[in-house]
């Protein structure tokens, strides 16, 4: 059966497939496959072409480029830096950034002050892109991370990345 499989990017875990979905049709998949405004890489589509195929080693690799604010506060990272959040609504303007911090690009040995602090948006808008760039179908998809309603007894919207994946 083909399905649509939930990736969620988390702090301390890898990409976790979640719940299996009815078959979209061809154009739906067509649509998914395609980059938006939002996760197109733009000028530096050139850092995926030596990323790894394997779903679990993306997200890994994202984690290492981007720091969640509540992971971050956790760190005790200068307050200012929880800013950032607002600032990169693209994926070009992130991947930029980055660039700008360390060089060698998308890499699993980025500095802790070279990371993004950025939220469960751009987590899985980056992973999003990076398979869209394959012509791999993924959509983001928003609700509430009840895992932290019961841990904190607070109700955060939460965005993941939901892949195609037709095996």
């Amino acid at each position: 059966m083909k399905y649509w499989v939930f990736i969620l990017i988390l702090l301390s875990t890898s990409c976790i497939p979640q719940v299996e979905r009815t078959q979209p049709t061809a154009d739906i998949l067509e649509l998914y496959a395609q980059q938006t405004v939002r996760t197109d890489p733009g000028e530096y589509a050139f850092l995926y072409d030596n990323l790894p195929d394997d779903l679990h080693e993306l997200c890994d690799l994202i984690k290492k480029q981007l720091i969640h604010p509540q992971e971050a506060i956790k760190q005790g990272m200068d307050m200012e830096r929880i800013k950032e959040d607002n600032l990169h609504h693209t994926v070009e303007s992130l991947l930029g950034k980055l660039l700008e911090a360390d060089s060698t690009g998308l890499t699993m040995h980025r500095k802790a002050e070279d990371k993004l602090v950025l939220a469960c948006y751009h987590h899985s808008m980056l992973l999003a892109s990076i398979l869209r760039s394959r012509n791999i179908p993924a959509r983001m998809r928003a609700g509430y991370a009840r895992y932290y309603e019961k841990a904190y007894g607070v109700r955060f919207g939460h965005v993941i990345c939901e892949v195609w994946n037709d095996k």
